[in-house]
Formats: structure tokens, sequence, C-alpha cells
């Protein structure tokens, strides 16, 4: 069952907070794929690439993270890949869910 969640107090939902962590921990070499990659490594369980794609617009939308084209490359016949970075409101977004995430399990 691929991973997913409700939404949290700072109108984060738990998928939203994955993505955003994954972002984070990759920095300027977050794209899609690795995203969803690095959070099934970390949490377990698939990711669909489809939610990993619809969420990270919905993010970029909110204004949490930015995207970047990267170059074109033979590799992709030729297609740019999207990059994400963490804005800082994403940044603190995160953070406020992390500390909440850590006072109901206190």
């Amino acid at each position: 069952m691929p991973l997913g969640g409700g939404l949290g107090r700072n109108g984060l939902g738990k998928f939203e907070q994955r993505i955003l962590f994954a972002v984070r921990e990759l920095q300027d070499g977050g794209y899609a794929v690795s995203v969803a990659a690095s959070i099934e490594r970390r949490f377990g369980g698939p990711v669909s690439l489809g939610a990993a794609y619809a969420t990270l617009a919905r993010l970029e939308r909110k204004g949490l993270i930015s995207s970047v084209l990267g170059e074109p490359t033979p590799v992709r016949g030729g297609r740019q890949k999207r990059f994400y970075r963490a804005t800082e409101n994403g940044l603190r977004a995160l953070a406020d869910a992390i500390q909440a995430d850590a006072r109901m399990q206190a």
C-alpha cells in the first residue's frame, strides 16, 4: 500500500512532510524519482511516482518548495529533469510539523 497520511495541525499531510523531508535531504539533487526513492529507503513501503509528482506540484503551489529544470540528457531522450529545493517557508513548515509530532509522542 502506498504511503500517505492525513492532514496535520499545520496543514501538511504526512506524505507532504515526507516529501519535504526528502527534498531537504537531497538538497539541489532532488527530482521526483530520487525523492520517491529517498522516502522508500527511509520510511519503507512503496511510493507511487504519480503521488510524488502530484505532491511536489502541490507543495510548489503552496510556496514550500521551488523547482528548476536541469539540462537535457541523452539518457532521458533529451528531456530535462525538474529539480526541487525546499524554500524557507517549507523548512519552517517541516520543522513545525516535526515539533508537533514530537509533542504528540511525549
